[in-house]
């Protein structure tokens, strides 16, 4: 017969297992989201999830920081000003290339309607 209380109880799980318990249960996390599977298929699917949903909130916080130092804004963040100017610079580079293609086409137009009127 058991004495005391030491003997009595759960038997406490290895290391191992709560490791892998803990590696599985983090692998799957995606915001307030959790998932606690050995499914392979499901975790792969929760991994994909996170990392969509981690390059969306990426592109946002560049686009935010890009305007609100469009707006004259200030950042206290060094990382987030860096990545809101390499956002702007490229917005910026966008507008330019498409009214470059715009301008050439308008002239390709005149030069195209003044063949067509005998080059008056």
């Amino acid at each position: 017969m058991a004495q005391g209380k030491a003997l009595l109880g759960r038997k406490k799980k290895s290391a191992g297992a709560q490791l892998k318990k803990k590696r599985q249960k983090a692998a799957t996390k995606k915001g307030w989201k959790t998932c606690t599977t050995t499914k392979q298929r499901k975790l792969q699917l929760a991994k994909e999830d996170q990392a969509v949903s981690k390059s969306i909130n990426a592109k946002n916080e560049a686009v935010m920081a890009s305007r609100a130092l469009q707006n004259h804004g200030t950042i206290v963040l060094g990382d987030l000003k860096k990545v809101g100017k390499e956002e702007l610079s490229k917005q910026k580079q966008a507008m330019l290339k498409k009214t470059d293609t715009t301008k050439k086409y308008v002239e390709r137009a005149k030069k195209e309607l003044a063949k067509l009127n005998g080059g008056r």
